[in-house]
């Protein structure tokens, strides 16, 4: 009797230990795989970087005062010797040719013919290679540039626009800047490495509202930019 009910006892065992393991494999083929979230950090950077909407509607000009008008440059040659102007560049909020005329009365009307420009700054940016292959790539946003490329040349600034038309004036420094100011011609000034620069100068100048139009790097990331070309004569 006692055999019997061991027996049947061992049976049931293995029934329920039979059952687990069929419950087990049924569920184990059955479930859904859990989702993994894998975060991509060049992807996340890149997703912040697309969402920058650029909408500043400046169409801008570099030009040099050639007689009675503005001529509107692609490039402009120098030849890179020490000690000199390298040139004198004006910023016009357009990219047409400009006929003679009152300059502070022109500068103003395309200025002010675009909407909510009291927003916007003007800025500039110069690039070029040197001899030893390195490549310098700087805004220049403030008369605290001036000094920053020294060894290569000196960059003054000048408001063209916030004085009497044709009165005399020197560049801009830094305890002279307002919420007025207007940055409307740049100046580069040649210095003793000026024949270490292999490539042409990209002389670049584009308007910008915040810190939001440049992007991680420091680049400028908007539209309302242009660009000319110093080149070796």
């Amino acid at each position: 009797m006692k055999n019997k009910v061991l027996i049947i006892i061992i049976i049931f065992l293995m029934i329920l230990l039979l059952l687990e393991i069929i419950t087990v494999i049924y569920f184990s083929k059955n479930k859904k795989p859990q989702k993994l979230e894998i975060v991509n950090k060049k992807e996340t950077e890149e997703t912040e970087e697309e969402k920058y909407i650029d909408d500043n509607p400046f169409i801008v000009g570099l030009y040099t005062k050639q007689g009675s008008i503005y001529k509107l440059l692609n490039e402009y040659n120098f030849d890179f010797e020490i000690g000199k102007d390298i040139g004198v560049w004006t910023f016009f909020p357009t990219n047409t040719e400009i006929s003679n005329g009152n300059f502070n009365t022109k500068w103003w009307e395309y200025w002010n013919s675009y909407p909510n420009n009291d927003i916007y700054k003007i800025g500039y940016n110069v690039k070029f290679t040197t001899i030893d292959d390195n490549i310098i790539d700087y805004n220049i946003l403030s008369p605290e540039a001036e000094e920053a490329l020294a060894g290569y040349f000196y960059i003054y600034l000048y408001d063209d626009v916030n004085i009497p038309n044709g009165t005399w004036h020197s560049h801009v420094t830094l305890n002279e800047v307002n919420e007025k100011t207007k940055y409307t011609s740049i100046k580069l000034y040649s210095s003793s490495l000026i024949k270490d620069i292999i490539s042409p100068i990209e002389l670049t100048v584009f308007t910008y509202k915040s810190d939001n139009d440049f992007d991680l790097n420091n680049k400028y990331r908007g539209n309302s930019s242009y660009t000319i070309f110093i080149k070796k004569k």
